[in-house]
């Protein structure tokens, strides 16, 4: 059995829960997954997958994590614990595997080859991409039929801006600023075209003040938050080009575009410390800026 655990917001998820079915696929194993740290850490909008897709999630017990990685590993502070201090795998027992680093693991799938319970982000498109129509067909919005973008019939550019708290101190991540989004859109060369922009933003306020002069016909979408925050990631699959923060959630965004001719514009670096190697977190084709 391979046992995942499920953390953080609706980006986050679908990569741990995308991960979790081509290491379940590779193995021929049945996988599981674990949304206790919720109930200690629930940020963002908790739990979102059953809700968002009306996906039905084997979930497995405390008493299969604990026969899996040992009493006191299981408990979701210790596994926390040995995540954020990167425990040396002595310590963790050979069935439970923590995320090391931020490049693809290639060896993650054969070291579950007798099961074992992983922790960690995942977030490469390399650990699915045997599996990439089954998570495509997975990651189907519910409920979403009342929501769309109009006039189909000219080209949709979304932008994501994320903030909040990307400006907290410590944060991994930097808000992009507003001449990362005029110069992506420039690349895009679209000035021609019957274009419309639709910006995505946390901080519709800092958005409007930045961006209003960011193409004559800019659309700024608001309203979808708490419960409904969800819906910006599917209009945001709608269009046919995406400028992307360097987010997991308008990373999605892009990917449920199934587009062969979409252009995706990501910012050139993904995290504040240049040490950390972010390689492996866009597919071949997106573009960096």
């Amino acid at each position: 059995m391979i046992i995942v655990n499920i953390v953080g917001g609706l980006g986050n998820q679908m990569f741990q829960y995308a991960c979790g079915q081509a290491i379940a696929a590779a193995t021929t194993q049945e996988v599981r997954y674990t949304t206790d740290i919720f109930a200690q850490q629930n940020t963002h909008n908790g739990y979102e997958l059953d809700r968002v897709f009306g996906l039905t999630v084997p979930m497995a017990t405390t008493s299969e994590l604990r026969e899996m990685i040992g009493k006191l590993r299981a408990h979701p502070t210790c596994r926390r614990a040995m995540m954020k201090y990167q425990v040396p795998q002595s310590l963790l027992g050979k069935h439970f595997r923590i995320e090391r680093g931020t490049t693809f693991d290639i060896n993650l799938a054969k070291s579950l080859d007798a099961g074992g319970y992983i922790h960690g982000y995942w977030q490469s498109e390399r650990y699915f991409a045997p599996i990439i129509d089954q998570i495509r067909a997975a990651f189907t919005f519910k409920g979403v039929k009342n929501v769309a973008l109009s006039n189909k019939e000219r080209i949709n550019v979304s932008v994501h801006v994320r903030r909040g708290d990307y400006l907290l101190a410590g944060s991994i991540h930097a808000s992009c600023n507003a001449d990362y989004y005029f110069r992506a859109l420039a690349s895009l060369d679209l000035e021609t075209c019957d274009t419309r922009v639709h910006v995505f933003s946390d901080d519709p306020v800092w958005a409007r003040e930045a961006l209003h002069k960011l193409h004559p016909n800019t659309n700024f979408i608001e309203g979808n938050i708490g419960a409904d925050s969800y819906k910006d990631m599917y209009l945001m699959s709608q269009c046919d080009h995406h400028i992307i923060a360097n987010s997991s959630y308008s990373w999605w965004g892009a990917w449920l575009n199934p587009s062969s001719q979409k252009r995706v514009i990501a910012p050139k670096r993904w995290f504040t410390d240049p040490s950390m190697d972010d390689s492996d977190f866009l597919p071949q084709s997106w573009e960096r800026m």
